[in-house]
């Protein structure tokens, strides 16, 4: 404003007692000068305007990840740590190993979360300590996999977003009791940087089988705050078999 106050002052004549020269053939120029100030101050208002709702809109955002966030970590370590107990109190043999393996997982979780993202391959680290974690519990059946494939270290993601996909698929499976039951988690980065994790897993008692809950939710609400526009979550039933496939792509589609 102040650039265009003293560019209309040097446009016009001004006599020795500060009064305009030709008055009436300066009035033109005052209004085109005045008008464009005014759209000038318009202008930088809107602006302002815009960035105090585009920062509200982010704080809002971040606000309700921080929020969601909260929901699914404890719910993740404490699942873990009444198992925990439940095997101190039975005196496994594998009791001390799943404390340091547990803890080994919250260590991350703390380094990771103070970060927006992380590389992909330490997501699958957290994923595969997690699977091994539940193999010390003595399920019935070992019939795990875990594979990973393409530009998985060259890939950033947010942590802990997949691994509720991993800890529904050991509680649906009924791993623990049935000697036919599997899991198995894929995961593969192609060169354009798009994500595909998909999780497969055997389920029983179909009629009155439910895969939501706190955890399906939560993680789908974060994928919109994260990536809207940019991802496909998709579920199947097939025969006795229940599979999520979550891809990302680098771009909206």
């Amino acid at each position: 404003m102040l650039g265009y106050q003293l560019y209309i002052k040097d446009m016009f004549e001004w006599n020795t007692r500060g009064y305009l020269k030709n008055y009436s053939y300066n009035i033109p120029s005052i209004l085109y000068y005045s008008v464009i100030a005014v759209f000038a101050r318009s202008y930088y208002d809107l602006q302002n305007s815009l960035e105090r709702e585009y920062q509200l809109k982010n704080e809002k955002i971040t606000t309700e990840l921080n929020y969601l966030k909260s929901q699914i970590d404890p719910h993740f370590f404490f699942n873990n740590l009444n198992n925990i107990y439940s095997m101190a109190i039975k005196k496994d043999e594998n009791i001390t190993v799943m404390i340091s393996r547990l803890s080994d997982m919250m260590r991350s979780y703390i380094y990771n979360s103070r970060l927006s993202k992380i590389s992909l391959d330490k997501e699958i680290d957290f994923i595969e300590n997690f699977v091994y974690f539940q193999l010390l519990k003595k399920p019935k059946s070992t019939d795990i996999d875990v594979y990973s494939d393409g530009y998985i270290n060259d890939y950033f993601i947010t942590p802990m977003l997949l691994i509720n996909f991993v800890e529904n698929a050991f509680k649906h499976s009924n791993i623990f009791h049935n000697t036919e039951a599997s899991i198995s988690i894929n995961c593969f980065v192609d060169e354009s940087k798009n994500l595909e994790f998909q999780v497969e897993n055997t389920i029983y008692n179909l009629p009155n089988h439910s895969v939501s809950g706190i955890g399906n939710e939560n993680t789908k609400r974060r994928l919109e705050l994260l990536y809207p526009g940019r991802y496909k979550l998709i579920e199947n039933i097939n025969d006795n078999i229940y599979s999520i496939v979550l891809k990302i792509y680098n771009k909206t589609k």
